[in-house]
């Protein structure tokens, strides 16, 4: 993170499913990014997070949330699964405002894991996602990757589709306009046709 004067927002965006709750929680424990963190998740009850008007509204107060911290000037961390437009809008304005934007991008190579793990955690308590939803998604998501990386100041691309244990694996990094493709990473084929604007 940069100095205490230099406002930051952190973004950790992929599919529902795509393991971004687990690696926001290793970021805060290791204090890599603002600790004012804002979710959805975060203004309801666990038990309500599959009643669908609730969660709109949680969702609508999370947006507010957002929006009166850049009025503020406060550095956020806020996660999304960055599958319309709205978002993208929303880091375009952030950077008018003078912010930093580092953005997490967290994917799996199949949506068949991402729907595997949020059934996972239906049957942990955890809360649902049509697998429709999950798929449609998905591939909105991937579509817009580029997009975000443009307008990062620092990106970070992750595949986590390795589970037990769960091992994300960097794809390739951006600082300002360099981008540094994970020599180590061998299994970019699958990504190329999201990459190829900057690739």
């Amino acid at each position: 993170m940069g100095s205490n004067s230099q406002k930051e927002i952190f973004l950790f965006a992929g599919p529902n499913g795509s393991g971004k709750s687990t690696i926001v929680n290793e970021f805060m424990l290791e204090e890599k990014c603002p600790a004012y963190y804002i979710c959805p998740d975060n203004n309801l009850d666990e038990k309500l997070k599959n009643n669908k008007e609730i969660y709109i509204k949680a969702m609508q107060l999370a947006e507010l949330q957002r929006y009166r911290a850049v009025a503020e000037s406060k550095s956020f961390s806020f996660e999304s699964v960055f599958s319309t437009f709205e978002k993208l809008d929303f880091l375009r304005f952030v950077k008018t405002q003078g912010y930093i934007i580092t953005a997490i991008y967290i994917v799996t190579q199949n949506p068949k894991i991402n729907i595997r793990r949020i059934q996972e955690r239906v049957l942990h308590g955890g809360h649902d996602v049509p697998r429709n939803k999950i798929v449609s998604r998905y591939y909105k998501s991937l579509k817009l990757v580029c997009d975000c990386m443009n307008v990062a100041d620092n990106f970070f691309l992750f595949d986590n589709s390795e589970e037990k244990p769960a091992k994300p694996q960097l794809v390739l990094e951006k600082h300002k306009s360099l981008i540094k493709v994970n020599p180590e990473y061998n299994n970019l084929g699958w990504l190329k046709k999201y990459l190829k604007k900057i690739l």
